[in-house]
C-alpha cells in the first residue's frame, strides 16, 4: 500500500496498479493480508480468491476499466478466508 501512496519511477511489475483503488480498499486489504499470514488455517477457496485477485490482470487491482469494485471483491475474499463462516451449513 506505500507502493500506491509513493509511486517510484521504476514499474514494480509488469502492469500498472490501480493506486486511486488501492489506497481507497487500503483497510480492507490489510485484513485481508492479515488473514492470509495468520497462523491458523483458512479455507482453500478464500486463498484461490486471494490469488485470483492479486494475480488477475483484468481485475480491479490492475484495470482501470474493470467493472469490478476492488473494496467489494475484498470483502467477498475476505468472507471466504472465514473459516468459521465455511464451517456453517448453506
Amino acid at each position: 500500500m506505500t507502493v500506491a501512496r509513493h509511486p517510484s519511477a521504476r514499474p514494480i511489475g509488469r502492469l500498472p496498479l490501480c493506486r486511486d483503488r488501492i489506497v481507497e480498499a487500503e483497510p480492507v486489504m490489510r485484513h485481508m493480508l492479515v488473514a492470509l499470514v495468520a497462523p491458523q488455517p483458512v479455507p482453500a477457496r478464500g486463498v484461490a480468491m486471494a490469488t485470483a485477485l492479486l494475480s488477475d490482470g483484468a481485475g480491479p487491482l490492475y484495470n482501470v476499466d474493470s467493472s469490478s469494485d476492488l473494496v467489494t471483491a475484498l470483502r467477498q475474499t475476505m468472507q471466504a478466508l472465514d473459516a468459521s463462516a465455511s464451517l456453517v451449513p448453506a
